[in-house]
């Protein structure tokens, strides 16, 4: 900043013009100075928060009752959030923005869950997922082909998949290694057991017959590609093992 003088027999409206722009000039440093001590202050008091609302779920069901609460859920926690009906719907949110976390049910309309995680897995391979059904179970998560993380409905806490959401976001799972084995996805109604493809991550059903040991190896009906088959003692809710 340089340094001026003023003559003292110098017309007093070139003295005030002087004083009135160091005046400005003090003003200009002390809102500065104020600035930069608030923007301390919040990054300080809040960063949890701010590090939340920059993460966007997108959560996907086909039940507007289930779309709604965990919508109010994981905004009371401060994440931004966007929900759809189906997968179709899904990939048109995410052509406009893509989120930083996925939760999709499984069996909907149009296009469910499997067909969407498939999408999701092959396209963007490093967006985490969590799967969550009334009507599917998988005994097996860990390298799961479709998603991340598994919750039945009715047997998990609002606790658990938060927290679930958290880990996922603060460490995203990288690209994932696709097992010798395939998926298998247990019905707990009257639907057929589904079996994930490991070569296009695409899920078909699969008969299975009471007494009688199933095929340890299946064809893909997507890709031909012939798949190793692990069944776990798979059971449902309403009859014994299949």
């Amino acid at each position: 900043m340089g340094i001026f003088f003023v003559r003292e027999n110098e017309d007093p409206r070139l003295k005030q013009r002087f004083r009135a722009g160091l005046r400005r000039k003090s003003r200009r440093v002390v809102l500065v100075v104020a600035r930069s001590l608030a923007y301390k202050l919040v990054n300080t008091l809040i960063p949890a928060k701010a590090r939340r609302m920059s993460h966007r779920v997108l959560i996907v069901d086909d039940e507007p009752s289930i779309r709604f609460v965990l919508k109010a859920v994981f905004e009371q926690e401060d994440y931004t959030v966007d929900v759809a009906e189906d997968g179709f719907a899904a990939l048109r949110k995410i052509q406009s923005q893509m989120p930083d976390l996925a939760i999709s049910d499984l069996r909907m309309p149009n296009m469910n869950g499997f067909e969407l995680l498939s999408v999701l897995r092959t396209r963007f391979p490093n967006l985490p997922t969590i799967a969550i059904s009334g009507e599917f179970f998988t005994q097996k998560m860990d390298g799961n082909l479709l998603a991340d993380a598994f919750f039945q409905k009715g047997s998990y806490t609002v606790t658990d998949l938060l927290s679930k959401a958290e880990e996922l976001l603060s460490s995203p799972p990288k690209s994932v290694e696709r097992s010798q084995a395939s998926s298998i996805w247990a019905p707990t109604g009257d639907a057929q057991v589904m079996l994930t493809c490991t070569n296009c991550l695409r899920s078909f059903p699969i008969e299975t017959c009471e007494g009688t040991a199933p095929a340890k190896q299946s064809d893909c009906i997507f890709c031909g590609v012939q798949l190793d088959i692990q069944f776990v003692a798979i059971g449902t809710a309403s009859s014994g093992s299949a």
